[in-house]
């Protein structure tokens, strides 16, 4: 046994020409094919985070099977969301050590045995402050850069070890190859790299930006810095090759990164895994009377329904025909929406945004109603006359009109996520192992590889996120005569929130003291979790108290809250409370820095109405 498993180590694989860069750069929904299925993450209510494969049967019994122990059941409704396949373990050696999606300095420990270990570093910074710091500490290994010494790669680039064996009965991850492979002349010490160059509108503080990055050169490099890149700003960098561990031990790894990197144990396909598929540019996007956005081609507009493409991966759409009734808007894809003077759309009629043939400048507002719409033309009625409009003039299309059947106000229910961007409301039909079905609302049923699908959240279920929730009423007092009033989803400046603990947070309202969010209830919720903190950079010399009130009295608070807290998590009791306050009050420096944020705030009831 230990001699075949010795032997296995030293086996390599040597893709074919151009292999390489495609395992590193292009961007795959779905695994190589003998790589088992990655975990789902079932994010139940009661029990936490389930790992494991999920199904959904079509009474709506979720089950969570683990790789090793026993399958839990639990209802629907029971969970807050599913996202599929997280990507974090692959093979039962690949694992995701470090994921700091965000400017931050991340340690990370992971149990070794001595050998070559194939580790994959991607690395991307968007404006400013470029910064990239890899340290280990543990035996052999002092702290700091890692010497150029303990870093290997193969001498053709396009050579890639075998996957590890795994995890050993202790706990430690094996590796690729042993110790005496650093002799042989396949090896050089060196790691490797590829350079890649973006655009300043990616999205640099995610992940996915690499899905819009183009390659620009590749080499070697003693070690893993920022240095060989080309320019200050919109890079990215992916580092692989293998790390030389000279005993058995537990390791500690850190990376100080802005504005992002990961460091994966393993092969560079689940790298890929991680990366949202590259998709042609839309044409249009439609806004639905849900929040959902889709986006892609829409064919046609007749007889009250949409014809809309949109794409679910890099080879295939979803052929969608949909009620004119979902949608709240269409617009081209090249229309810049927030420059527009909306002011004084119809709320009976449909309104058409027209470019002015004769004034480019100049956007024409036309109420009306969409009779139909085409490859070549826009069919609007127009005080009872159907105009007939060039379809490349056309900018827009607010969808208000009486006389069109209304939207159905959706209960429980939820939201498909696709890795593409796309979403969409309806009613869950069932997950197996290779599929998800999903009734769209308008009227249509889809079939969809788990491959395409991130996430299915369940809404107005047992879980209702706060910030989907109007405030009735906002108290913002000033300290002297300035008042800066609360944003909801993002920071003060219009970026993400951000806290001090280094995460980013889409879900949220930002505030500054003194701030107090009203919210009616009805008695309908059990329990409030949340988190709340100073915002970062601006409230770094804060200092505030956070209370939660209800029918006026104090549920919770905490005092003296400054930067040096990060997050602070709160988990309270609202059994039979009609009326809610998020408060944030002066502190020690009266309003000086007070720029925080609730995060995550989410409600919680029995069970679904």
């Amino acid at each position: 046994m230990t001699a075949d498993r010795d032997r296995r180590r030293t086996l390599t694989r040597r893709p074919g020409h151009g292999r390489c860069a495609a395992l590193l750069l292009a961007v795959l929904c779905v695994l190589i094919a003998t790589a088992p299925a990655p975990a789902d993450i079932a994010q139940s209510i009661d029990a936490g985070d389930l790992n494991g494969r999920v199904t959904v049967d079509e009474q709506g019994t979720l089950t969570v099977t683990p790789d090793e122990g026993d399958a839990t059941t639990m209802h629907l409704a029971d969970v807050h969301r599913v996202v599929f396949g997280d990507n974090l373990v692959v093979r039962s050696g690949d694992v995701l050590l470090i994921d700091a999606d965000v400017t931050a300095i991340v340690t990370k420990t992971i149990k070794l045995r001595a050998g070559l270990h194939h580790i994959v570093l991607p690395y991307w910074q968007g404006p400013t402050n470029r910064t990239l710091d890899f340290s280990v500490s543990g035996p052999g290994f002092p702290g700091g850069e890692v010497p150029p010494s303990h870093f290997y790669c193969f001498r053709e680039a396009g050579e890639l070890p075998e996957p590890s064996i795994g995890i050993d009965e202790q706990g430690y991850r094996l590796p690729e190859l042993t110790l005496d492979m650093t002799e042989d002349d396949r090896l050089r010490r060196r790691i490797r790299y590829t350079y890649l160059v973006g655009e300043p509108g990616g999205p640099w503080e995610d992940f996915s930006v690499f899905s819009k990055m183009q390659e620009r050169r590749g080499g070697v490099a003693g070690g893993i810095t920022y240095r060989m890149a080309g320019q200050s700003e919109y890079f990215g960098i992916i580092f692989h090759g293998f790390i030389k561990i000279d005993q058995d031990g537990e390791y500690a790894f850190t990376i100080n990164c802005d504005d992002g990197a990961r460091l994966y144990f393993g092969q560079p396909d689940q790298f890929q895994a991680g990366i949202p598929p590259t998709v042609d540019a839309p044409e249009w996007a439609g806004v639905t009377r849900y929040g959902t956005r889709v986006s892609g081609k829409l064919a046609t507009v007749a007889d009250g329904r949409a014809a809309f493409s949109v794409p679910i991966n890099e080879q295939s759409d979803l052929e969608l025909d949909l009620g004119l009734e979902t949608f709240a808007e269409l617009w081209a894809a090249d229309t810049d929406v927030d420059q527009i003077d909306r002011g004084g759309e119809s709320e009976v009629d449909d309104t058409a945004y027209i470019q002015d043939r004769n004034n480019e400048g100049n956007v024409l507002k036309v109420p009306g109603t969409v009779v139909s719409l085409d490859a070549e033309f826009l069919r609007f009625d127009y005080r009872g006359q159907v105009r007939q409009i060039s379809r490349d003039r056309v900018l827009g299309l607010v969808l208000n009109s009486a006389d069109r059947p209304r939207a159905e106000t959706l209960g429980y229910h939820q939201t498909l996520h696709l890795k593409t961007g796309q979403s969409f409301p309806g009613q869950l039909v069932g997950i197996d192992a290779q599929h998800i079905r999903f009734d769209l609302v308008g009227g249509q049923r889809v079939r969809l590889a788990r491959g395409d699908v991130f996430m299915v959240r369940n809404e107005q279920g047992r879980v209702i996120d706060l910030t989907a929730v109007e405030p009735t009423a906002v108290e913002e007092v000033p300290y002297f005569d300035h008042v800066i009033p609360y944003r909801r989803g993002t920071a003060f400046d219009g970026g993400p929130i951000r806290l001090f603990d280094d995460k980013e947070y889409a879900d949220g309202y930002a505030v500054h003291s003194r701030n107090r969010l009203h919210f009616r209830l009805e008695g309908g919720y059990t329990g409030l979790r949340a988190g709340v903190g100073l915002l970062k950079p601006g409230g770094r010399t804060g200092n505030i108290t956070a209370r939660v009130l209800g029918d006026g009295e104090v549920l919770w608070e905490h005092e003296n809250l400054t930067a040096d807290d990060g997050r602070v998590d709160l988990d309270i009791d609202l059994t039979g409370v009609d009326r809610l306050i998020l408060e944030i009050d002066f502190g020690a420096g009266q309003h000086v820095g007070d720029r925080a944020a609730w995060v995550e705030p989410i409600l919680i009831r029995d069970a679904v109405e």
